[in-house]
């Protein structure tokens, strides 16, 4: 029997049952009258008699085609179908008709028979739940092998799957962004108590209607932000939910980045400014005036212009941008998007001189989800707001990661930090000795500067000393802003502990690098430390850095690359045009000029581009800086200006 078919079965006998109830207690209540009042006359009981007398029929016409089955002494034949259920149903309708006492008889008889029809149907049901079993334990036997067939091609099929997979996933999951904690308000909250302030209900209104925002919180006082000229766009989506996205800027914007490129070269501060009144939202302007107020002592506003760019870039996130995920991305090598990674570092500058380090922490990881190359070499720091933050898990389990993706020795702040933290959380124990053993052997070179700054002498055998310009940056940076973390009297009882009672050995590790990567390069100039500036290679020192786009990647590092829209190739690009018609013009004239000086302006001009620019440079400056700085001291010269090259200039800025 069907599981439907039993809960059917179950269903219909607890309807008979609630019958049965209902039939007794109107029973008692007719028995109550009838014995208590007169006898009175029953209207339907002819009726009574003849369907009596048709239910006798039927129960006749059963136990006719029951005689063969044979019948325990006392009991009376069962039929459960669906027909002697109605006419037990009617059955008892009719009963509570008859008289109280054939009523007693028939409510006996039949309560005798509901008895004997439950224990046959509980019977019943008890051979189909046995039924239902064996058909389960039949297919169990029958698909185990099957099963078992499965269970090891889905081992198997785990086995495969890629570990570079799995480690991306553990990354993102590490990379998460608490999107609540980018908030610093709620931090500084959190550590000074909620301070009451006296508001109208207008103002409070005001911030219930207000946009919930993600990277950072507008302010009063903030001029309203209608169009930036900013946008994000989604271009592309990996396999594993990694999404790429690319902040674009609009055609007036372009313009205002093209006049804010100008006013830098000119080296006037107060351009700038009036640039900034007119443009209130403009990414650059805002980072190059905050600088120059930072200079100046103002930190607070400084911060507030910081912040003002952020939430300009807030504005235009994209529905899909969501830090929470982990796989956020926005490749560095697209300048517009430099300008939101300048910001966020700016912004960070700010809040760790307020102390907020868990949202600083939170800001970090997502730079680093940004990019996985870390061009600002995140990695060499985000382990020292985790310590400050004490945010011990999450340093050992990326630390793990770095370790299991082969990426440890490009970050060995992160072997002393997860030692750190194993010891913050277990104590000394053996892990944690054992912990700061291999941090020290495998990474030494960090221990000489770290030890002197700490006041621990270690006297057993020598140090060794960094063996590369990268190894020394390392050294210097970690004892530098690490040293509150390990300032601690029982972390320095313990490093005392293990360096006396702990056999430690020390080799040199090789060096791999002759000057200082791209990424540390651009972290030094960013952190503007002085006594960490003197490890930037020279060709770095003597060139230009724009506090704006520090260091850009290898694709733009040409001088021409660096401003956004690039002026110098547009104002080649026109020349050009322009003298290549005025030749093709003067190739037509039947009579050539006898004389070089008898050349039209513009021919004579093409003529000097092509002898002093040229293609190549045997210093190998680039043939665009060549070509720029050509034609600044060519419009910047007034004695030889002459009427068709002002022509030629008011041409151009129509082509604008």
């Amino acid at each position: 029997m069907s599981s439907r078919a039993l809960r059917k079965l179950q269903r219909q006998r607890q309807t008979e049952l609630l019958e049965e109830a209902l039939d007794s207690e109107s029973d008692e209540d007719d028995e109550f009258s009838s014995t208590s009042g007169k006898k009175v006359v029953n209207v339907f009981e002819i009726l009574e008699k003849e369907n009596n007398a048709i239910n006798s029929e039927a129960e006749k016409s059963v136990s006719e085609e029951e005689q063969d089955e044979p019948l325990v002494e006392g009991e009376s034949p069962i039929v459960s179908t669906n027909k002697k259920a109605k006419n037990k149903k009617k059955k008892k309708k009719q009963q509570k008709k008859k008289k109280v006492t054939g009523k007693r008889d028939l409510d006996n008889q039949s309560s005798d028979n509901e008895k004997l029809e439950g224990l046959e149907s509980s019977k019943n049901i008890d051979d189909d739940i046995d039924e239902i079993e064996k058909a389960a334990a039949e297919l169990k036997l029958k698909y185990r092998e099957q099963d078992q067939v499965e269970h090891v091609a889905g081992v198997e099929e785990s086995a495969t799957i890629p570990l570079d997979k799995e480690l991306d996933e553990k990354l993102n999951k590490l990379l998460g962004v608490n999107i609540s904690m980018l908030n610093p308000d709620l931090e500084i909250r959190k550590i000074f108590g909620r301070i009451v302030e006296k508001r109208s209900v207008n103002a409070r209104h005001d911030n219930l209607r207000r946009k919930r925002h993600v990277l950072v919180q507008p302010q009063e006082g903030w001029p309203p932000l209608v169009r930036s000229g900013l946008g994000m766009k989604l271009t592309g989506q990996s396999q594993d939910l990694e999404c790429f996205f690319e902040i674009t800027q609009s055609r007036a914007y372009q313009e205002v980045q093209e006049t804010f490129e100008y006013y830098v070269q000119t080296y006037d501060p107060n351009n700038l400014l009036m640039l900034l009144r007119s443009h209130p939202f403009h990414i650059d302007t805002l980072l190059q005036v905050s600088e120059i107020i930072d200079q100046q002592g103002d930190h607070e506003l400084s911060a507030e212009l910081v912040a003002r760019g952020l939430y300009a870039f807030d504005s235009i996130l994209h529905p899909r941008f969501n830090l929470a995920t982990g796989a956020t991305r926005l490749p560095f090598a697209i300048p517009s998007n430099r300008r939101l990674f300048l910001c966020i570092w700016r912004y960070l500058q700010s809040l760790q001189s307020r102390g907020c380090w868990r949202t600083v922490f939170e800001f970090c990881k997502a730079l680093l989800q940004f990019d996985m190359s870390d061009p600002y070499a995140i990695g060499t720091c985000i382990d020292i707001y985790a310590l400050r933050r004490r945010e011990f898990a999450w340093i050992i389990d990326f630390a793990n990661y770095l370790e299991n993706s082969n990426k440890i020795s490009d970050t060995p702040n992160m072997l002393y930090s997860s030692a750190l933290a194993m010891f913050y959380v277990h104590g000394d124990t053996t892990d944690t000795r054992a912990s700061m053993l291999a941090a020290f052997e495998r990474a030494p070179y960090m221990l000489s500067e770290l030890l002197d700054t700490l006041n621990i002498s270690f006297t057993k055998s020598s140090i060794p000393s960094p063996q590369d310009p990268v190894q020394e940056l390392h050294s210097a940076m970690y004892a530098l802003y690490a040293k509150d973390s390990w300032s601690d009297p029982t972390v320095l009882a313990f490093i005392n502990s293990i360096l006396e009672k702990e056999t430690v050995t020390l080799h040199d590790v090789e060096g791999q690098f002759a000057e200082l990567t791209e990424n540390l390069s651009r972290r030094v100039i960013l952190l503007n430390e002085q006594s960490l500036r003197k490890f930037l290679p020279q060709r770095i020192l003597q060139g230009t850095i724009l506090s704006f786009d520090p260091l850009p990647p290898d694709t733009y590092l040409s001088e021409s690359q660096v401003f956004g829209r690039d002026i110098s190739r547009r104002i080649a690009s026109f020349l050009s045009d322009y003298l290549s018609r005025a030749r093709e013009v003067n190739e037509n004239e039947e009579e050539p000029p006898a004389h070089e000086f008898d050349l039209p302006p513009a021919e004579q001009l093409l003529q000097q581009i092509e002898s002093e620019v040229g293609e190549e440079s045997e210093d190998g400056t680039p043939v665009m800086t060549r070509l720029r700085s050509f034609f600044g001291s060519l419009f910047t010269s007034t004695n030889s200006e002459t009427e068709p090259a002002e022509e030629s200039t008011e041409e151009m800025g129509q082509g604008d």
